[in-house]
């Protein structure tokens, strides 16, 4: 039998194209249910590949020329559903062969459900709290002001302390919105919140008349209060201006932010959520202070005990941190009654040769100065801005600013005339003078002693006075500012931290010695006396010691709560710890 070469040939030809044709398996696969984006894969023999493409629905979404080939489907540009991926191979000589999927979309398409929480109106520090829930997950969560976003944290609750204190009064939209594991965003409903403001003072207020009012009552000094000033203390200057005298500084331009100079950077309750005992220190701090608000005046022949620690001012810090009405009227109650109390009246008579009301002037630690200036402030109150300036003149006139006492005594007096700085009034000169000698009596190891009959051996440190002091210090270096001040802080908080804290009692000693008065012993219920200083070192340096250092420092104070025996206990408890609070939560 005859057989031809070219036969031949055409025999191998059709074996070998069977063989490709028959290794030409395609596949195409995608995970089903899909959502959101899924890898499709399609697969072909390599051999004599031309093209090798993937369809969505008939539709032409991917073209490679290799095997595999793959494509990322948003499974959201489709509708929920079952849908049709096919793949084709087209080879070299043109033949064709395909493959096909059925997935079944299904996406979540529902946003999340997004709560807010705000009140109506505040002032200063407005706490603002969102929560969100989803089938699918909570991805972020964020606040907006005006359609800008303040906050934003992962996860589906949130909660932030707004710093109105930089805006202008009015009303101002919030929102929260949500974004779920799908990319689902669901928003709250959107409410109004109106940021309060008082009007600044525009002008030098009129002075009250010269007072009238019943003899001054004959009373024994308030026991905590030094011997009343005689005679040999008359100023020695010209003669001191009468009640009759107005203030003609200029007032200050920026009213909110002199408040924060005052009560402090003070964060919402509950902030920062980092801290342990922070709850307690809150729930304390209301529970508390409602008591000792309902009972004032605790002694009314008495204001000046009644307010010790400055009461107001203590009661305006839980106004700040809660923009609760009832902590401001009760703020004012008190401000106002010691405004208008026979101690305060009795300054200008004193000042102008009086010497027989000497009995009722209150030493600096009974001035009780920054809650009458608040009340200048919030409620443009020209009384109490009046009386803010007769305590800083009687600094001047009568305690003087170039002596020393003790640092307690110097601290209060400083608040004073920086406050009726702050007001408007004047004094910078003297507050300066008060300064340098401050820094002048600072012992090279870093603290500040005192000499008095509390300890006739002295000299002597009771730490809480120099605690007073530093946080005058804060406040002229927050009002005024000097270079000087921050490197004393810094120098003290070491001799203190070195020296006088007991880390097992979680509390500074009450004095560096043992006599009559003055003990070694833990004393951890004026732990926040000490808070500001160290809020402010960690503010403005930034060095997280002096947060680990605080944050102890605050957990001896929450350790001795809810264990309050007095008005003067709270206040000590509460005047000017919450500005720890604010300057670690990065308020300034």
């Amino acid at each position: 039998m005859n057989i031809s070469l070219s036969s031949v040939l055409r025999a191998l030809f059709f074996v070998f194209a069977f063989v490709a044709t028959a290794s030409a398996t395609t596949t195409i696969t995608a995970p089903s249910p899909a959502s959101g984006v899924v890898t499709v894969t399609a697969q072909a023999n390599p051999g004599r590949l031309r093209l090798l493409q993937i369809y969505v629905d008939n539709a032409l979404v991917s073209t490679c020329t290799s095997s595999p080939c793959t494509y990322s489907w948003h499974t959201r540009s489709s509708s929920n559903g079952t849908h049709t991926l096919k793949a084709v191979r087209t080879g070299t000589k043109g033949a064709v062969e395909q493959a096909t999927q059925s997935v079944t979309v299904n996406n979540d398409w529902t946003p999340p459900s997004v709560s807010l929480s705000a009140p109506a109106s505040g002032f200063g520090i407005i706490n603002l709290q969102a929560a969100a829930t989803d089938a699918s997950g909570v991805s972020s969560i964020d606040i907006r002001v005006g359609g800008l976003s303040i906050a934003s944290t992962s996860g589906g609750s949130i909660s932030v302390g707004w710093d109105t204190t930089s805006l202008a009064g009015g009303n101002y939209t919030v929102q929260a919105f949500a974004t779920d594991a799908f990319g689902n965003t669901g928003s709250s409903a959107s409410t109004i919140v109106t940021v309060l403001k008082v009007a600044p003072l525009l002008a030098p207020p009129t002075p009250p008349p010269t007072p009238t009012q019943t003899p001054v009552p004959t009373q024994t000094p308030a026991p905590t209060q030094t011997p009343a000033p005689t005679q040999t203390h008359a100023p020695t200057q010209t003669p001191a201006p009468t009640q009759t005298a107005a203030p003609t500084q200029t007032p200050p331009v920026n009213v909110s932010a002199a408040i924060t100079m005052l009560v402090g950077p003070v964060p919402g309750l509950g902030s920062p959520a980092t801290l342990s005992g922070v709850l307690t220190y809150d729930s304390t701090q209301l529970n508390d202070g409602t008591i000792y608000a309902e009972q004032f005046p605790f002694s009314p022949t008495d204001l000046e005990s009644s307010n010790y620690y400055d009461f107001a001012l203590t009661l305006y810090a839980a106004y700040y941190r809660t923009g609760d009405a009832y902590w401001l009227g009760k703020a004012r109650t008190v401000a106002t009654t010691w405004r208008d109390s026979p101690n305060n009246q009795a300054i200008p008579q004193y000042l102008a040769g009086n010497w027989s009301v000497g009995s009722l002037v209150p030493p600096g630690r009974g001035m009780s100065t920054l809650g009458l200036a608040v009340l200048a402030l919030e409620n443009n109150d020209a009384t109490a801005r009046y009386v803010v300036n007769q305590q800083a003149l009687l600094v001047e006139q009568v305690w003087g600013t170039t002596n020393w006492t003790d640092p307690r005594e110097k601290g209060y007096e400083l608040m004073a005339l920086v406050a009726s700085n702050l007001l408007g009034d004047g004094h910078l000169a003297s507050a300066q003078t008060a300064l340098n000698t401050i820094l002048s009596y600072q012992n090279p190891a870093g603290y500040w002693d005192g000499t008095s009959s509390l300890c006739p051996a002295g000299p002597y440190v009771n730490n809480f006075m120099d605690a007073i002091l530093a946080e005058a210090l804060v406040l002229y270096d927050r009002v005024i500012g000097d270079s000087r001040i921050l490197p004393a802080l810094r120098a003290w908080a070491a001799w203190e931290w070195n020296t006088q804290w007991l880390a097992g009692a979680l509390s500074f000693q009450y004095s560096n010695v043992n006599d009559t008065n003055c003990t070694t012993a833990s004393a951890a219920d004026l732990n926040g006396l000490f808070l500001p200083a160290w809020g402010y070192l960690y503010s403005k340096t930034g060095d997280a010691t002096y947060k680990s250092q605080g944050d102890q420092v605050f957990a001896g104070e929450v350790s001795m709560l809810p264990i309050i025996t007095s008005e003067k206990h709270y206040s000590q408890f509460y005047r000017s710890s919450g500005r720890y609070l604010g300057f670690v939560s990065g308020m300034h």
